[in-house]
């Protein structure tokens, strides 16, 4: 412990819970890319602010996360504070919503049960104060009543948008139900109809289908497009929303200038999606929702509490 510093104020959860049980069975599965990234830029965040040390790209932490061969010892020696209970507890109340990441990190290797076994506990509650607060949602039913997902109203708004990349992006989020816009942006282009060798961290588009690989509930899906969408896709780029992948942050912003120029509010990619499974749950019968379902990457819970029933839309 004598390398790492003990920041100037250590706090506690206001409730120490029990200790969970966990598998000792070691995650082997390959991580995305995206995943990858994120629980580097996680763990390097928190190594640098307990020990004032940048984590090396031949470190065995991200040798393990890259899927490479790794000394899981040589883990546990650089992160002795993980086993420390006070630096444990201090990390589940100032990084609370990166405690799924680390948990999800220390899973791929030996030596971490202490830690996962604290930790686990605090990503339940995080998980079920996030689910109430989802079911909480009110938003203004003007908001709502906008955006009706209607063919003609939707088409007769593309005047509104000045490039295809804009049009694209409104279409494939109003006229078909609502993925995530993470979906659309790892869409590449294709020349054929992909194969078992594919890069799998991609999406591919091909003669107006998006052949769906790369997404959150890890589930294939192919997603045929409306031809309302295609005269705006351009073949010859790399990407189906241009020349190269456009980051998370970007395409959010997109999003909400897109809506804001159509219907003056700026509505986020996740409101669009809320909107939509709302629109199904008001709109389509048993069997078409939970198709509609699907066609979102929800399972139909997921989507029932997704939607914002119309009981709890307050009119501000």
């Amino acid at each position: 412990m004598n390398r790492v510093k003990q920041p100037n104020v250590m706090y506690k959860p206001e409730v120490i819970l029990p200790f969970a049980s966990v598998s000792k069975k070691i995650n082997k599965e390959p991580l995305k890319k995206s995943t990858q990234n994120m629980y580097i830029f996680i763990i390097t965040r928190i190594h640098k602010y307990y020990t004032n040390e940048d984590i090396n790209h031949d470190d065995d932490i991200l040798k393990c996360i890259r899927g490479e061969p790794f000394d899981y010892k040589n883990i546990v020696k650089q992160f002795p504070y993980l086993f420390n209970a006070d630096y444990v507890y201090d990390i589940v109340s100032k990084f609370i919503h990166y405690i799924r990441n680390i948990a999800g990190i220390f899973s791929r290797t030996n030596g971490f049960s202490y830690l996962r076994k604290r930790i686990i506990p605090y990503i339940d509650v995080l998980n079920k104060h996030q689910q109430k607060k989802r079911e909480t949602i009110t938003i203004d039913k003007d908001i709502k009543d906008k955006l009706s997902f209607t063919r003609d109203d939707i088409l007769s708004n593309l005047d509104k948008l000045n490039n295809d990349r804009d049009k694209i992006l409104y279409l494939l989020f109003t006229l078909i139900p609502t993925r995530r816009a993470h979906d659309f942006r790892y869409t590449k282009i294709a020349n054929s109809i992909p194969d078992d060798d594919i890069d799998k961290n991609f999406n591919y588009y091909y003669d107006k289908i998006i052949y769906i690989y790369n997404t959150k509930n890890k589930k294939y899906y192919e997603c045929i497009l409306p031809d309302e969408v295609i005269p705006f896709i351009d073949t010859s780029k790399e990407f189906l929303l241009g020349d190269k992948l456009i980051g998370q942050p970007q395409i959010s912003l997109l999003i909400k200038n897109i809506f804001n120029k159509i219907y003056g509010d700026k509505y986020n990619a996740t409101l669009v999606r809320r909107l939509y499974a709302t629109h199904s749950f008001d709109n389509m019968n048993k069997n078409e929702i939970k198709h509609n379902a699907i066609a979102m990457g929800h399972s139909l819970s997921e989507h029932f509490n997704y939607s914002l029933d119309n009981t709890n839309i307050s009119i501000l």
